[in-house]
């Protein structure tokens, strides 16, 4: 790569910035990475454009300065970058780093969807429809454009398809399609529709009522770190009150949980510490969570997630 791009091959000067740049291969040396990234965005190519707007987002080697990052993003996208359409649609969408422009963000995210036919940018017009930013038929314009890009394989897209069947939104209610789209993103690795299924089974939603069936989807969204999956599999766990190996099983979920920031598993991590139930006897430790009991981002459990409760 360093042979290319001593050379003056462009694509080898972005390659080299981009391993700097990621500590991929070679230790982190942003110095390094911005030196080939400008070389190569001089010669304007459109992914060492994009990976500087990253840095400048990120304040890689740099100061953070978002109208440089935003500076760079543009130019990239002017330069037929989807992937940098994608992101100055998002940027515009959200209100990060420049004024919120629906208008904005449906041009760009048009541009990379329609043009480069990319999954995550049709997803993003699902987002951008759900928000009603897509005329007077926005819902259903969101149903369509989550459809589009979970037919790519997008698993984000995957799970808000699913969720549209499950609410009717855009689209009239179906349960059997609303499993069918949770299943395809869960099977992508979507954490939320692997619990989601968990949830189904557990319930009898849309599909037969199993508890071992449930179980077994919330371990996986586990290994992924869903902490309603986690607090679910501990309560299952403590059903069998008299299996020691279910009751520390039981409480390793628990904390898991906890950690991951489930209120209600942090309280009852707490009380397990207190009391000595399952774990050991921690006066100190139940205080500590006890202290704790909020969300990693310090905000109220919130409407979103009343649904999963």
């Amino acid at each position: 790569m360093r042979r290319s791009a001593e050379r003056g091959f462009v694509h080898g000067m972005e390659g080299l910035g981009n391993l700097y740049m990621m500590g991929k291969f070679v230790p982190h040396n942003y110095n390094e990475a911005l030196y080939w990234l400008r070389l190569a965005a001089d010669r304007q190519d459109s992914d060492a454009e994009r990976d500087l707007g990253l840095c400048y987002e990120m304040g890689f080697g740099v100061e953070t300065n978002y109208a440089m990052s935003v500076t760079w993003l543009r130019q990239a996208a002017e330069h037929t970058n989807y992937v940098a359409m994608k992101d100055l649609g998002v940027l515009y969408m959200n209100g990060t780093e420049v004024p919120k422009d629906y208008e904005a963000a449906k041009y760009w995210l048009m541009l990379a969807a329609k043009n480069g036919n990319y999954a995550r940018a049709m997803y993003d017009l699902g987002v951008l429809g759900s928000m009603g930013a897509l005329g007077t038929n926005s819902q259903v314009e969101a149903f369509k454009w989550y459809h589009q890009s979970a037919d790519m394989g997008d698993a984000l897209a995957g799970w808000n398809l699913a969720v549209c069947y499950r609410d009717g939104t855009g689209v009239p209610r179906d349960q059997a399609k609303y499993i069918y789209w949770a299943g395809e993103a869960a099977a992508q690795g979507n954490a939320i529709a692997q619990f989601s299924l968990g949830e189904a089974y557990r319930t009898g939603y849309g599909v037969p009522k199993s508890k071992d069936t449930a179980m077994s989807w919330y371990r996986v969204a586990a290994t992924n770190n869903q902490p309603h999956a986690c607090f679910l599999l501990a309560l299952g766990y403590l059903e069998e009150k008299t299996n020691q190996e279910a009751q520390i099983e039981a409480y390793r979920y628990m904390l898991q949980a906890a950690q991951a920031g489930h209120r209600e598993a942090q309280f009852q991590y707490a009380l397990a510490c207190l009391h000595g139930d399952g774990v050991r006897k921690n006066y100190k430790l139940g205080a500590e969570w006890l202290n704790v009991q909020q969300w990693p981002d310090g905000q109220e459990q919130n409407s979103k997630w009343r649904w999963f409760i």
